[in-house]
């Protein structure tokens, strides 16, 4: 999905401007690509609106300056977020500029769709192993996400990610054995728990040298 976000260019760095512009209700971040690294700023509602759309899917960013209105767009990927660990407060976000005719490396999130699984009705128990795929694509051609659809999956069936419907002129960066989703029955569930705890708890076993011998 596309997501129009206004930036500022600043000049200032350093911790003492960072903890102004929060004060002011903005974000620092930094614009890395083309050989350069741009210092900008958005504000809080702007980061808000990105972060959403970011926790539905693979986002590509259109970066537009609020104060160069002559100033061609430039295309990125949110690439990573500092949060203050008390508060969870926006510190920082760091932007990487994506040519358009050039593919990139993301991962976009695994899900799974329809109506209740077979096998969960019929009382299994549904495990999603993996909820992220690597994938490399042309940046308009990464989708949101990859879904598949999980009503007819019944208890005991398995899905790989070479199961996946993959759209065209993706390439999947993943072990393609990797398993996503399984449906097991509550019985199996049970076992493997109580194997787990039985190692946990088992004695080791202790090595008994043989009585010796009367003679």
């Amino acid at each position: 999905m596309n997501c129009h976000v206004t930036l500022t260019k600043r000049v200032g760095v350093g911790k003492g401007v960072a903890r102004q512009l929060r004060r002011e209700g903005n974000v620092p971040g930094v614009l890395y690509g083309k050989g350069e690294a741009v210092s900008l700023t958005i504000t809080d509602i702007e980061f808000s609106k990105l972060h959403d759309l970011r926790q539905q899917g693979f986002v590509l960013v259109a970066l537009a300056e609020s104060n160069d209105n002559g100033a061609p767009q430039r295309n990125a990927i949110l690439k990573d977020v500092q949060y203050d660990p008390v508060t969870g407060k926006v510190l920082h976000v760091d932007f990487f500029e994506v040519a358009m005719d050039q593919a990139i490396q993301v991962s976009i999130p695994i899900v799974l769709t329809g109506s209740t699984p077979i096998g969960v009705t019929l009382g299994g128990v549904l495990r999603q192993r993996q909820r992220h795929l690597l994938v490399e694509g042309l940046p308009a051609e990464i989708p949101d996400t990859v879904c598949i659809d999980g009503s007819a999956l019944e208890i005991g069936h398995v899905v790989k990610i070479k199961d996946l419907p993959v759209a065209k002129g993706l390439l999947v960066r993943d072990d393609l054995e990797k398993i996503i989703f399984n449906i097991t029955s509550k019985k199996q569930v049970a076992e493997v728990a109580e194997s787990k705890t039985g190692e946990s708890t088992q004695e080791p076993n202790e090595s008994k040298e043989p009585a010796a011998s009367a003679t």
